[in-house]
């Protein structure tokens, strides 16, 4: 083989290569675009919407209720087995493990919150899954705290939350708040 075909064939491996790497990367770049598009049911649109209107009118009543510290109803809005990750980096089950955290922190003897004022967000429309029994939403909030000490701040958490619907009324099976500290 002469040096120029050597250095053809050369060039052509090279080519080659060259074409696989960008079709592998316009796969890497395509696939979380097709992934994120919206997941359907076979709902129609309509009952879909009702489906989203009655987890907006949740999100209400929950921000309501936390505004207000009505733990009667966050309590009536979460499953049995609820599980609530805190902004402390607490995690508690189960509705009396919610009531047993709202005591220590807002209500007890010793509370360490005496208001709290939350607006939450979706970031998109909740994604419905098993038969549109399960919803899944994420987002932000806008919260202001005055602490028993007297201090006040402001954060914007991050949340996520799992929902399921039982006997027509969607509850909080599943909430996680972070807030960045760095």
């Amino acid at each position: 083989m002469s040096a120029t075909s050597s250095m053809i064939a050369h060039q052509v491996g090279l080519s080659r290569v060259f074409w696989a790497r960008a079709a592998l990367l316009g796969l890497l770049i395509a696939t979380p675009y097709a992934l994120a598009q919206p997941v359907t049911s076979g709902a129609p649109a309509s009952a879909q919407e009702a489906l989203h209107q009655e987890l907006r009118d949740l999100k209400t009543r929950m921000q309501s209720a936390l505004n207000k510290m009505d733990i009667d109803t966050v309590l009536a809005n979460v499953t049995d087995d609820v599980v609530f990750t805190t902004m402390t980096g607490d995690r508690v089950r189960g509705r009396d493990g919610v009531r047993k955290y709202f005591e220590k922190m807002m209500k007890g003897p010793s509370p360490i919150v005496a208001t709290v004022k939350t607006e939450f967000e979706a970031d998109d429309l909740s994604r419905l899954h098993a038969n549109d029994s399960v919803a899944v939403a994420f987002g932000s909030s806008k919260d202001s705290y005055r602490l028993a000490s007297g201090e006040t701040f402001e954060v914007t958490p991050q949340w996520s939350s799992t929902m399921v619907r039982r006997d027509d009324k969607w509850l909080i099976a599943n909430f996680h708040y972070s807030t960045n500290m760095f």
